[in-house]
């Protein structure tokens, strides 16, 4: 049923925000596309990458887990083909 499936590109929640060590990310892609979940520091610096391949269009969760880091302000960035979001995040320790 096309009428369940979401209008946009969205990341709908990060959470707990702040969060110490796994992180949830859900997010909404429109259509089918190449998609990245990517974890950046605060300085902009690739951390981790969490998702890198095809997604079919719908809602998807995504786990963090970021015991081996140390507290402070991270983002999650999302690229669904040439669109991309970004959330901050806070890992607290």
């Amino acid at each position: 049923n096309n009428s369940q499936l979401p209008y946009y590109f969205e990341i709908t929640d990060v959470y707990p925000n702040p969060f110490n060590p796994v992180l949830n990310i859900n997010f909404n892609i429109a259509g089918s596309a190449v998609t990245q979940v990517n974890i950046l520091d605060i300085a902009g610096k690739h951390i981790n990458t969490i998702h890198s391949g095809y997604l079919q269009p719908g809602s998807h969760e995504m786990r963090w887990n970021g015991e081996s880091l140390p507290s402070g302000v991270y983002f999650v960035n999302v690229k669904s083909g040439e669109k991309h979001l970004i959330e901050k995040v806070v890992l607290l320790k």
